[in-house]
Formats: C-alpha cells, sequence, structure tokens
C-alpha cells in the first residue's frame, strides 16, 4: 500500500454516556475518521463489498464457495490496510462504510470507565 492510497479529511471523538432503564450508567469512547481512498484501493474495497448479483451467482455456481471466501479476504485485506494506516490494532472492531465514491468513514467505539 501507499501513501498516498489513504488520505485523512477529517477525524474526531466524543465521549457518550448512556443510562438504562434501571438508572446504571456507562461511557463509551467513539472515535470517528473521515477518509479519501485511492482509486485503486476503492475498487478492491468495491470488489471485497459489492452485493452479488444473480449473474455472478451463475457465473461461479460450481465454485460459489470459493467465490465467497475470495471476497471476504479481498475485504478484509482492505480493512486491514486502513486499520493500519490508522494505527489501530489489526483485530479491534471498528465500522467501516463507504459513504459515496471515495469517501469513506471509521468508527470505533470502546466502553470507558468501569468495565466488566
Amino acid at each position: 500500500m501507499n501513501e498516498s492510497d489513504i488520505t485523512i479529511i477529517s477525524k474526531g471523538r466524543y465521549c457518550d454516556t448512556l443510562t438504562d432503564k434501571s438508572g446504571e450508567t456507562c461511557s463509551f469512547m467513539i472515535e470517528t475518521f473521515v477518509l479519501r481512498l485511492s482509486a485503486s484501493l476503492k475498487r478492491e474495497w468495491e470488489r471485497g463489498n459489492a452485493p452479488q448479483t444473480y449473474s455472478e451467482m451463475k457465473e461461479n455456481e460450481d465454485r460459489y464457495l470459493e467465490y465467497l471466501a475470495e471476497k471476504e479476504r479481498v475485504k478484509e485485506e482492505c480493512e486491514a490496510k486502513i486499520k493500519e494506516f490508522l494505527c489501530l490494532d489489526k483485530d479491534e472492531h471498528v465500522t467501516i462504510t463507504q459513504n459515496v465514491a471515495a469517501i469513506f468513514t471509521v468508527v470505533k467505539i470502546r466502553q470507558i470507565g468501569d468495565e466488566a
């Protein structure tokens, strides 16, 4: 991956405290990143995340499970590149969504304070 494959447009974080029906509270640190992906990385993301069409299903009928495994592998590789760029742990759970064209949002949420 080239350094120019990902550009941070903006980032932010905030603490959110929730109170459940019993009055118990818990706090979360929410971090967000808005990114611009290069054309090649965007294509890689789309290849791993594109919804499957009927024609793709028919084309890959004989090797359907291999096809799904390949799509998952591509998706995981792309997510790993984004996490590495953001200096996030590779096993850390984040949500990555494509907003429009080459603009993506990454959201990381972790509980803070009295963690169980």
